[in-house]
């Protein structure tokens, strides 16, 4: 009974740990890091500045992405299954084995158990 009530306070200490206070934390973490990137990145004298360069970046991310989505577009309609190798097919003239074919005697059995376990155990 005791591992029992150890056991079901441990599960709840961590479903607080885990679902309750880490994401508090990570909450917090990101108020002070805001404010923290908001004293350096904002200069009052340099408003323009900086809206500037966010801007620079939204138009330099927007061309990319436009880029990179035509090029994928082309590729998708130029190789979209159309597949020019020649894949030769592998010649298989072996029997397929059935496994209730294969008879063993007692002895054959004995033999591949020893085999087995001395392998195991080495």
């Amino acid at each position: 009974m005791k591992r029992l009530i150890i056991f079901i306070t441990s599960i709840l200490g961590w479903f607080i740990i885990i679902y309750l206070i880490i994401p508090l934390i990570t909450a917090i973490a990101w108020i002070f890091w805001s404010l923290f990137i908001y004293k350096k990145l904002f200069i009052k004298e340099e408003f323009k500045g900086t809206i500037y360069v966010f801007f620079l970046l939204l138009i330099i991310s927007l061309i990319y992405f436009i880029v990179l989505k035509a090029w994928a577009k082309y590729n998708y309609k130029k190789y979209y299954l159309k597949n020019k190798r020649n894949i030769i097919p592998i010649k298989n003239n072996y029997e397929r084995l059935d496994i209730k074919k294969i008879e063993y005697s007692g002895e054959e059995i004995d033999e591949l158990i020893k085999i087995f376990c001395n392998k195991n155990n080495t």
